[in-house]
């Protein structure tokens, strides 16, 4: 390139990030495909750090995330749990990162339901996983997240993919990450 062509490809860059700004810092953050919040680490009801060794495969824990009143489940799918390319009702695809931890097994969704926005309280939970060996009311498959509300189910181990019901999206993944032995709650 030419020092004249160099100018004039540094112009248009200034001239289209004063026009644009959003779409620079979209393209610099390139791969990041999740929204970012105030990251957390996971704490247990005495205030300390939760680490991995201590959420039991199988279960589901309930946190709040990135607000008070926002349920999320944390669940430790007891396997390695690798990325997976997910699709959006709108055709619109992102790739979930998959499982957190030593093993790659700890996995967290939103619990509020992509549907109608269904979410358990302490009454009465709508949104749970169903462990090995517990059927789902609908597929009658274990290892699912189902939602009661409307019986959208999801898999936890795909992203939170639509498995069957009338939620038009997964479940919102919580973007987690393993750092010295404890968990950390990054964004959706």
């Amino acid at each position: 390139m030419h020092r004249r062509g160099f100018l004039r490809l540094c112009t248009s860059i200034a001239a289209a990030s004063l026009a644009s700004p959003s779409f620079f810092k979209d393209l610099v953050r390139g791969s990041v495909e999740f929204k970012p919040y105030r990251k957390a680490p996971l704490l247990k009801e005495d205030g300390t750090p939760l680490t991995p060794s201590e959420v039991s495969p199988e279960e589901q824990y309930i946190f709040f995330y990135p607000y008070r009143a926002t349920p999320c489940l944390l669940i430790n799918l007891g396997e390695k749990v690798d990325p997976v390319k997910l699709k959006l009702s709108d055709g619109t695809t992102y790739l979930w990162s998959g499982g957190v931890g030593p093993h790659r097994s700890i996995v967290a969704y939103s619990a509020i339901c992509p549907h109608q926005l269904s979410y358990p309280t302490p009454e009465v939970s709508a949104v749970g996983y169903y462990p090995e060996g517990v059927l789902s009311k609908l597929l009658k498959r274990d290892k699912v997240i189902q939602c009661c509300a409307h019986l959208s189910v999801f898999d936890p181990a795909r992203g939170g993919e639509v498995l069957e019901g009338p939620s038009p999206s997964p479940l919102t993944a919580i973007v987690l990450s393993y750092e010295g032995g404890v968990l950390y709650a990054l964004g959706t």
